[in-house]
């Protein structure tokens, strides 16, 4: 197993276990977090940034998950967990990733545009698509 693989799992474990921990343990120590004293202005702007960015994750986890049912279920956990879901999303693709397959497999769906052999280069004004049709017609 390559040592990237290796360092992107322990990175998201690491980073799902200490989100569990953090939310547990404030929780435990500070109670609900649903209390109107803690519903400052700063906390509104931050729950809308939050939730932006959840919206944004969705869009990749829909794109990527052919299953409503996997669809709904990752969706449920990205809103109700926030970043817990979004970690244990990530280490779930990474585990699933076979020897050899590069680390930005995990960004489209099985059976979906083949990365490697598209032909991406680089131009003056920033990245291009080759002229070669990234999926073979089917005549």
């Amino acid at each position: 197993m390559s040592a990237q693989l290796t360092l992107a799992r322990l990175t998201f474990l690491i980073l799902l276990v200490v989100m569990t921990f953090t939310v547990i343990y404030t929780c435990a120590t500070d109670g609900s977090p649903f209390r109107t004293a803690l519903l400052t202005p700063w906390m509104k702007a931050t729950l809308i940034d939050f939730y932006t960015n959840v919206l944004v994750l969705l869009c990749w986890m829909w794109y990527k998950e052919t299953s409503y049912l996997a669809k709904c279920f990752w969706t449920s956990l990205f809103v109700c967990l926030g970043s817990i879901g979004t970690c244990l999303y990530v280490l779930v693709q990474l585990l699933q990733l076979r020897q050899g397959q590069p680390l930005s497999r995990i960004l489209v769906r099985e059976g979906g545009l083949d990365i490697n052999s598209a032909e991406f280069h680089s131009s003056g004004s920033g990245i291009t698509e080759s002229k070669r049709p990234l999926i073979a017609s089917s005549e």
